[in-house]
């Protein structure tokens, strides 16, 4: 596939993603969705008023969450000198804790970082807790950065067109740009003549024991990525992932199907797409019954 028609095929997406979520996304309008909690600490961030990161961050919750608004979530977000990351470790209020690397203003890099650790969050990356070792803690890295993908490119276009403050406006191109620097990347790039469920049956080994071969994940992700444009509601999806108690040590075939049978019946159809993409048209045919909730 030549690179011309990808970055053609993600763009024609992203117009698609924003119809379909555009009138329900409370971020281009300013506002915030009432269950969602983003407080910002004070030091590090360089020359910029904390308050307007706030704002971008929410702009970031705000389009993954899509119909999980009723889902309380309280992050605490602080810099740090080293990766991003959202601790598994909570706060006194049981808030949840993500560093990131970003500062001064550029959004960009928020919006980036950010969205990979919120999606964390909403897969329910703690469930197991931080010592336990997980079989397919890959596909959750690759999912977020998904996510971080997806989140520069609707909210590049959403901040031209209605942004959360007047001044993020401005920032919109630095978002496009970024966005377009990520998904041209040569490393990004499945090989010629090969289809992802080929190369992942390659490769799965190797991720199941390193989820943080990031070039890896950077295919995959760029991959997947118009599967996610093409309907936002696989963020919906992402909710109920990592719940059943066996996610932890189950097969990737193992562990779509548990995805499949926890959630919704209207978030199923993306999920056998998205299944059949890695793997086959059949492997959650035989999804097991409901065994857990989203807590």
């Amino acid at each position: 596939m030549r690179l011309p028609f990808v970055v053609a095929s993600i763009a024609l997406s992203m117009m698609v993603s924003l119809a379909a979520r555009g009138d329900t996304s409370s971020s281009a309008h300013g506002k915030r969705r009432a269950g969602v909690s983003i407080q910002v600490d004070n030091k590090g961030w360089g020359a910029v008023d904390p308050r307007q990161i706030e704002v971008v961050l929410h702009s970031v919750a705000d389009l993954l969450l899509g119909d999980q608004s009723d889902r309380p979530i309280k992050v605490r977000v602080s810099h740090t000198d080293t990766n991003p990351v959202a601790l598994y470790e909570r706060g006194p209020d049981g808030e949840y804790l993500v560093r990131l690397h970003a500062d001064r203003t550029r959004w960009h890099l928020y919006v980036y970082e950010f969205a990979h650790e919120f999606c964390h969050i909403l897969s329910n990356y703690d469930r197991a807790g931080g010592e336990v070792s997980r079989q397919n803690q890959w596909f959750e890295e690759t999912i977020c950065e998904t996510a971080s993908l997806y989140a520069l490119g609707s909210l590049a276009t959403a901040w031209s067109l209605a942004p959360p403050e007047p001044g993020l406006a401005a920032h919109a191109k630095d978002l496009r740009r970024f966005f377009r620097l990520l998904i041209t990347e040569g490393h990004r790039k499945l090989p010629e003549d090969i289809e992802l469920r080929e190369w992942l049956r390659e490769h799965e080994a190797h991720l199941s024991a390193d989820p943080y071969r990031r070039d890896q994940n950077d295919l995959v992700a760029k991959t997947v990525l118009p599967l996610f444009f093409a309907d936002p509601r696989g963020w919906d999806a992402i909710g109920y992932l990592n719940l059943h108690p066996d996610d932890p040590s189950a097969s990737l075939d193992e562990f779509m199907r548990h995805w499949h049978a926890n959630a919704p019946e209207r978030d199923r159809p993306f999920i056998a797409r998205l299944s059949a993409l890695l793997l086959r048209e059949d492997v959650i045919s035989a999804a097991p019954a409901k065994v857990a909730s989203v807590p």
